[in-house]
């Protein structure tokens, strides 16, 4: 919900091509679809999909919205995601197992597409962000932690932050 607000507040979204990696039951991927995006790609794994497009169906999006797989430990489907515009994802790596793929993932759309990256981020293990933080880096971004003051006022926490993820030539 801290990601869907602020990009609420921001107006980020409005008429661009928006990816949700990780989309879990779509809550951030279907608020760009309320918030006036162009088109909306929510991915995760397959058994979360049903779920996913039933949440599509119930809030009326299936004109905006596509839902496929998009696993992170196989090579990304280029095809599908060239134009991308927004990259989101909230609360998608909390273990280690996760980081690489998750950052190889954002490498290669990035090279895609070169879009705006936001990441909704709770530690849960030092460890786990120090190799985040690290593979984000070897992968030419760097991370800028929004202020507080940029959240929705009943949409703040500290134990959750919001990074826009740029290529550290910017």
């Amino acid at each position: 919900m801290l990601l869907a607000k602020f990009l609420e507040s921001s107006q980020v979204v409005q008429g661009k091509e928006v990816l949700e990696l990780g989309c879990g039951t779509g809550v951030v991927g279907l608020s760009c679809g309320l918030l006036n995006a162009k088109k909306v790609l929510l991915t995760d794994l397959n058994y979360t999909l049903d779920n996913v497009r039933e949440n599509v169906k119930l809030n009326h999006l299936e004109e905006i919205v596509d839902v496929f797989e998009l696993d992170w430990m196989k090579e990304t489907d280029s095809g599908r995601l060239k134009g991308v515009e927004l990259v989101v994802a909230a609360d998608v790596v909390w273990v280690e197992e996760l980081v690489i793929p998750f950052v190889n993932t954002l490498k290669s759309i990035w090279e895609l597409s070169r879009p705006e990256i936001f990441i909704a981020h709770q530690t849960r293990a030092i460890r786990t962000d120090a190799l985040l933080f690290d593979r984000l880096q070897q992968a030419g971004f760097r991370w800028e932690k929004l202020d507080k003051s940029q959240m929705h006022p009943d949409f703040r926490t500290d134990r959750i932050n919001i990074f826009q993820i740029v290529p550290a030539s910017f």
